[in-house]
């Protein structure tokens, strides 16, 4: 049980990225304030690693937000997806296959709504809707099959990039990249600092780390969280 008081327990934390540098920004700006010479000496450090960590954020999120803005969410491509299925099942599917029932029924073997209504399994009734669409060039041209593909394509892409984000968000901090160790680093240089100069007194060591900023600070270790607390540096 003594063991983990020994371990950097800022790399299990398991917290958004905002929420994360909003946690290491109030630690700086307890360091700027102390009056503790040895933790002041830490500030510019710890100031400058937080600040190159940030700025290599700030860079990431603006080209990922360039290419979010020229893409849709997964739940928008299906919406998207359902418009055209129904457009096209009225416009071309009905008036063409009128009079040949096996035919609609091999295009859209669970109905109309097999693809509308779908949600888990709409990725895979569109491959097959798509590879049967092509099937029918003779009848409907190529353009559905084709319209069909790309749509397919957007809403994998999109699937992926929904996982993606998802798993970031149950990745511990030390998880994310060197720059997030050192971070973390950092912070547990600072703990261990605060707690040597307030050994008499380690309240006043915690006071530089609000814990409330992040929801889960030892979800990594033993999956309990913090109480909330604002503290107020020494």
């Amino acid at each position: 049980m003594y063991e983990a008081a020994y371990e950097n327990h800022f790399r299990n934390i398991r917290a958004s990225r905002p929420d994360f540098l909003a946690f290491a920004r109030y630690t700086h700006t307890a360091l700027t304030k102390t009056d503790n010479p040895a933790l002041q000496a830490l500030a510019a450090p710890f100031g400058a690693q937080l600040q190159a960590l940030e700025d290599s954020v700030t860079d990431r999120t603006a080209q990922d937000g360039t290419r979010q803005r020229q893409t849709r969410t997964a739940a928008q491509v299906a919406a998207a997806i359902r418009e055209w299925v129904r457009e096209l099942h009225d416009v071309t599917l009905v008036p063409k296959l009128r009079k040949r029932p096996a035919d609609f029924k091999a295009l859209l073997p669970q109905g109309l709504s097999g693809l509308t209504e779908a949600t888990q399994q709409l990725p895979k009734r569109l491959e097959a809707f798509h590879k049967t669409l092509g099937e029918y060039t003779a009848d409907f041209g190529p353009e559905p099959a084709q319209q069909a593909s790309a749509l397919l394509a957007e809403l994998q892409a999109a699937g992926k990039a929904k996982d993606t984000a998802q798993k970031q968000t149950q990745d511990t901090i030390g998880e994310l990249g060197l720059g997030w160790q050192q971070l973390c680093d950092a912070l547990w240089h600072t703990h261990c600092v605060a707690l040597a100069q307030f050994h008499a007194a380690p309240e006043k060591a915690r006071a530089f780390f609000n814990y409330a900023l992040v929801r889960n600070p030892n979800a990594g270790r033993n999956g309990k969280a913090a109480k909330p607390s604002t503290p107020t540096p020494a």
